[in-house]
């Protein structure tokens, strides 16, 4: 800010400046992608906001390198600009992830994993209906608690076997998931 309100902009571009930046880009560029690789593969968000680090400093890079460029053809403003820009960068990066890392946290339900185990739950024609179902993750696991209720004609060897299948699809669905499945009778009444 002082840059830009003084006019004093000054700055020496050489061919080191173009060389650490691009060198820069390209190593937090194949660093990003490695670690996002690794984050969906382990379900780990500690490497995706690593990841997402690392892709924060890649456009902080190629602002600078703009700035770069700007500044040797004689627009030493570009310099500064350059640096209000990767201030904003980071402050939107940080907010996201803050954001991630407090929904982590407080075990906030992700709605497309929710969508998902209500669409199988939805497919089976023995589960009259359900509920008191509960997503959430904790780290690279996912746990899914449902309660369903089946015809009280069923003997316990079926409703078992009912649960167990549901089990087993959520769990295919779903990676990494730890899957309990309650079950109560329908009984006519709640016809």
């Amino acid at each position: 800010m002082h840059r830009l309100i003084t006019g004093n902009t000054e700055i020496e571009v050489g061919i080191w400046s173009y060389i650490v930046v691009v060198l820069s880009i390209i190593i937090d560029f194949s660093r990003s992608r490695a670690l996002s690789k690794v984050a969906v593969k382990y379900n780990s968000q500690a490497l995706e906001a690593d990841a997402l680090h690392f892709s924060t400093d890649i456009w902080s890079s190629a602002v600078v390198l703009l700035g770069l460029i700007c500044a040797n053809f004689g627009f030493f403003f570009a310099d500064s600009v350059a640096a209000l820009m990767v201030a904003l960068i980071v402050i939107v990066i940080s907010y996201r992830l803050g954001k991630r890392s407090i929904a982590v946290l407080l075990d906030y339900a992700p709605g497309e994993k929710v969508s998902e185990v209500e669409n199988i739950l939805k497919s089976f024609n023995q589960i009259k209906t359900y509920h008191s179902l509960r997503v959430r993750t904790a780290g690279a696991d996912t746990f899914v608690s449902v309660t369903v209720t089946l015809d009280n004609q069923l003997n316990l060897g079926i409703a078992h076997e009912i649960c167990d299948i549901v089990e087993r699809e959520i769990s295919k669905t779903i990676a990494r998931c730890n899957v309990i499945v309650h079950v109560e009778p329908w009984d006519l009444i709640n016809n």
